[in-house]
């Protein structure tokens, strides 16, 4: 999961992080919402099951009531407990008369399918519709009927409620009253739609139940009355521990909720679609710009400045401030490079011109020895050597490197040599510690500089006393070289030409002052270089710093 999250683009991250924070609370509260919203809708279809199944409870009280003061009118009748009583009842006719009078007042007490029926205690020689003997009953339901100081109810499966009294007189027990009830009766109290699969059982104090009415037909399971699939009510009914129990199957509530359940996903399910939508626009507009920059980086540097993005200029968030330093830097590399470039090709052309003039002295150089032995003359003889000396050191064997000693004895032979040609008495002086002798140098690097100080200071004055002074000190890691003359010094404007090599002169002894300045750059960088310093009348000083070299 962790390898997954950290391979997705940065917009798919933001995007899950702000889903994460927003569908997540939004999918839970709607799951609260729709839980309290199914609890409340589903106990208000309870509540009206509740309240159906309580009118129809308080029908069978007034049922039992009904029963109870019909059974007190009977045993109370003073014409039944007379005919009970005497010995009427054997005679046909008076049994007849009798059985007219019952009749009479049991079908107006009679309501529906209820019926009433007397079960004499004495032997009867005739039986009617009204009247039968007790022997009909069992000896357990005499005793309990007689024990018993209420009417007693008795339930028979499929048939009905068997309620019973008992008659007596002041001196004997005479008979029992029978009152049934049937199950249509009791069935018709509830006369409200059940919901599908619901079952209304009548539970008698034994906790045994009674089936009265139901939606479809079922056998009762006992596990049924604790399973989760139905909603149970009960109600308690007057008479003793009896109880009606109405079983509704969460299957119904579900079927008549299953629309609002639905429309409450729907809604929420928009809800969520809208929600994801809107997270991925923001997510892309929080990120175009940071797509940009990379769409930049990948590209190479030339179309990054060549197609500079329309927008730089527009935001200033911080993608923007990204960008515009990204801009800067493809700018900063380009110029890099591009100075690098040019650097290159001077440094090539340098070394091309270095290459012409190690090729040049050597023809001269071979000459110049062959000249040496050739005349007698001991000066001319000096001239010729220090010549081959200057160019022996000159060449060092294509070197571009040579030690400080031998920079140092190429000077001297240069000087010797500007005073033979331009016949020019003065002095030079050079100095430098000994532990920089055997120090490395650029070849060919004081030589323009000590030619810069004769030509432009010691050529041009008058009569004696120039001098030329060249020395090196060393300073931590640096070398620093002063080439001074108490010639006649400069013009701030020749100062400038010389140092931009634009003076004719300055170039016709060697590279050049600019060219020292350009060589050492090249190759020792911009901390190094020269410094140049003239006063008219007075002299010039030139300050060169490099740094130390063992190699």
């Amino acid at each position: 999961m962790r390898t997954f999250f950290t391979r997705m683009q940065y917009r798919h991250k933001l995007a899950a992080i702000i889903l994460l924070f927003t569908l997540l609370p939004v999918i839970v509260l709607s799951t609260i919402y729709m839980y309290k919203s199914w609890k409340e809708q589903t106990e208000e279809l309870l509540n009206t099951n509740r309240n159906q199944l309580r009118t129809g409870v308080e029908e069978l009280n007034k049922l039992q009531a009904t029963v109870t003061s019909n059974l007190q009118l009977v045993q109370q009748s003073t014409v039944v407990q007379s005919a009970l009583s005497t010995n009427l009842y054997q005679d046909l006719s008076g049994f007849y008369t009798l059985n007219l009078y019952l009749r009479d007042m049991i079908q107006a007490l009679e309501n529906g399918n209820k019926s009433i029926k007397l079960y004499a205690s004495k032997d009867l020689s005739y039986q009617g519709m009204y009247f039968s003997s007790d022997t009909l009953l069992s000896s357990e339901l005499k005793s309990a009927v007689v024990s018993s100081e209420s009417p007693l109810l008795i339930i028979k499966e499929n048939d009905g409620l068997y309620f019973y009294g008992k008659i007596n007189s002041w001196s004997e027990e005479l008979a029992i009253v029978e009152y049934k009830v049937p199950y249509t009766v009791l069935s018709d109290s509830f006369s409200f739609n059940l919901p599908r699969g619901s079952i209304i059982h009548y539970v008698d104090h034994a906790n045994v139940s009674h089936l009265i009415k139901e939606n479809q037909p079922k056998s009762l399971d006992p596990a049924v009355l604790s399973s989760d699939d139905y909603y149970v009510i009960e109600m308690p009914l007057r008479w003793e521990k009896e109880r009606i129990r109405m079983l509704i199957p969460s299957a119904a509530i579900l079927s008549q909720l299953k629309a609002d359940l639905f429309l409450s996903i729907g809604a929420v399910a928009g809800l969520a679609l809208i929600l994801i939508l809107s997270v991925h626009f923001i997510a892309y507009q929080m990120t175009r710009r940071l797509y940009q920059l990379v769409v930049s980086m990948n590209m190479d540097v030339e179309s990054i400045i060549q197609n500079p993005d329309e927008q730089l200029g527009r935001w200033q968030d911080e993608f923007s401030r990204i960008h515009r330093k990204f801009y800067s830097l493809a700018q900063s590399i380009r110029n890099h490079y591009e100075r690098e470039s040019q650097l290159e090709g001077q440094k090539k052309s340098l070394e091309l011109q270095l290459l012409q003039e190690r090729i040049n002295p050597h023809f001269l150089y071979n000459t110049l020895s062959s000249l040496r032995w050739a005349f007698p003359d001991e000066r001319l003889k000096q001239i010729i050597f220090s010549m081959v000396k200057y160019y022996r050191i000159a060449l060092s064997r294509g070197h571009d490197r040579i030690l400080i000693s031998q920079e140092l004895d190429m000077i001297r032979e240069y000087l010797s040599l500007q005073r033979f040609a331009y016949d020019k008495d003065f002095d030079y002086d050079i100095r430098f510690t000994d532990d920089l002798l055997q120090l490395y140098i650029m070849k060919h690097l004081l030589q323009p500089a000590v030619e810069n100080a004769f030509l432009h200071g010691i050529k041009s004055m008058k009569g004696k006393g120039g001098k030329i002074e060249v020395v090196g000190v060393r300073s931590n890691e640096k070398i620093i070289i002063l080439v001074m003359d108490n010639g006649t010094g400069m013009e701030p404007e020749q100062l400038q030409a010389i140092l931009e090599d634009q003076d004719d002169v300055a170039s016709s002894g060697g590279y050049g002052i600019k060219n020292v300045r350009q060589r050492i750059q090249l190759v020792h960088g911009k901390d190094y270089g020269i410094q140049l310093e003239s006063e008219m009348n007075v002299g010039t000083i030139l300050t060169i710093t490099i740094p130390v070299m063992e190699r």
